[in-house]
């Protein structure tokens, strides 16, 4: 497909068709929170629904009662505590 064909399939997309869309490619997506200390901080994406008239992302660090808990954040956080890189 040429790009704006893709776009014009994106377009034609209902939000729910953007939804199920995403949640079929969710195991190929990451989310970019940022660097903690020089760590650089992903989440994966755990699922994608609507939102009022919005696509809402949510990702799989939030389903941790506390983000000590994924150890990403657990390591860059200790390092932080540390001093050290």
């Amino acid at each position: 497909m040429t790009t704006d064909e893709l776009v014009n399939l994106a377009n034609s997309l209902s939000n729910d068709d953007v939804c199920f869309l995403l949640n079929a490619l969710s195991d190929r997506m990451s989310v970019f929170y940022g660097c903690l200390n020089r760590v650089v901080e992903l989440g994966g994406v755990a699922s994608v629904c609507t939102n009022g008239v919005s696509i809402q992302i949510d990702c799989s660090v939030p389903e941790c009662e506390d983000l000590i808990e994924d150890p990403a954040f657990k390591h860059a956080i200790e390092h932080v505590e540390e001093g050290g890189p």
